[in-house]
């Protein structure tokens, strides 16, 4: 399926044009929609991409990266300025509840964890 985004407010994308790395930090959510299973930016649901965000990030998919004052790179996540922002970025990803995402963070870090464990066993070839 295609992704598709918008903003509901033509002036957002205005005021972003002339903000330094707009368009990375505006890419990055509109693809994060995604992962994130949010599909819009509201003035309600900004704490929600906070939380999302920090679990991502605390299982390796962080909304993206880039580098730090030294040149390290290193996994981003939205500030509450950046989201507000973009208010009103619309998407066609699904919202799913909390408890949804929850389960899918789950399945990430079982999944991690699978192949942690067959990764050491074939080191010590049990």
């Amino acid at each position: 399926m295609r992704l598709n985004w918008k903003f509901t407010d033509t002036d957002v994308l205005v005021k972003l044009e002339d903000s330094t790395n707009a368009n990375g930090i505006t890419n990055c959510l509109i693809w994060g929609c995604m992962i994130a299973d949010l599909g819009e930016i509201t003035k309600d649901n900004i704490s929600e991409w906070l939380v999302r965000g920090h679990m991502l990030k605390q299982v390796g998919l962080a909304l993206g990266r880039r580098a730090n004052e030294n040149g390290e790179i290193e996994e981003w996540v939205p500030s509450v300025e950046d989201l507000q922002a973009r208010i009103g970025l619309v998407t066609n990803v699904s919202t799913t509840t909390r408890a949804q995402f929850r389960k899918k963070v789950i399945k990430i870090l079982e999944r991690d964890a699978d192949t942690f464990a067959v990764n050491k066993l074939k080191e010590v070839k049990v």
